[in-house]
């Protein structure tokens, strides 16, 4: 067996999920994948993701196409039960947890609040850290410099890379956000602001290419080793 590599990737859902139930009996918290996760490939990871608890007639479209085997609808395309893993009892839709976007945050189960916590260790002592698509909202800025300082001792040298799209700034595939953040207009400059509070600027590097198809440019070990 030495020839064998595993390689374990933790998902933390710190805002909850559609694929993740909360057990209401016993309060297990267990996912939903809708394909099987060895099959993708990085360039279609959105595939693990349900898109949303009732879905629309463009969601179902989305389904077809991306061909499903999983996804938790019964044979008339209605949201259907599945049994907790744990305690076997029936869960449905509403039985998911998702905090909404505001700065009024609901009350966590107690395995979301360590969910929570977990995910705030681990990003606090990440070195590099990579968002993809995230626009850094000021009612989660707050919360995540709480976290990230959790773990002072890396934030000299912690990296971050983010990957947005605007098709304004594609011609390069990375700025330093030095270089970048005093162009920005709109929305574009207030994330970048606000990326600047959880790290050093010359450490925050920036692509306006979208993902997947910054993958088209670079392959996927530009991304993760800088």
């Amino acid at each position: 067996f030495k020839d064998i590599f595993i390689k374990i990737v933790k998902l933390f859902v710190p805002h909850g999920l559609i694929n993740l139930r909360v057990c209401p009996r016993c309060q297990s918290v267990f996912l939903i994948f809708p394909c099987d996760v060895g099959e993708l490939s990085l360039e279609r990871l959105e595939d693990l993701f349900l898109l949303d608890p009732l879905p629309t007639s463009s969601d179902l479209k989305i389904i077809k196409n991306r061909k499903y085997k999983n996804y938790p609808l019964n044979e008339n395309w209605l949201p259907s039960k599945i049994k907790c893993p744990e305690c076997g009892i029936d869960t449905f839709f509403f039985d998911t947890f998702m905090t909404i976007q505001s700065i009024f945050k609901i009350d966590k189960s107690p395995l979301m609040e360590k969910v929570y916590f977990d995910y705030a260790n681990t990003a606090s002592k990440a070195k590099h850290l990579i968002f993809i698509g995230y626009s850094f909202p000021d009612d989660d800025i707050t919360h995540l410099l709480n976290l990230l300082t959790m773990n002072t001792g890396l934030c000299e040298e912690r990296k971050v890379t983010l990957i947005l799209k605007d098709d304004r700034y594609k011609r390069k595939i990375w700025y330093s956000l030095n270089e970048i953040k005093d162009k920005a207009k709109d929305g574009i400059r207030k994330t970048l602001l606000n990326a600047s509070l959880i790290a050093k600027e010359n450490n925050i590097r920036v692509s306006f290419l979208g993902f997947p198809q910054i993958l088209e440019k670079i392959n996927v070990k530009d991304i993760l080793y800088w």
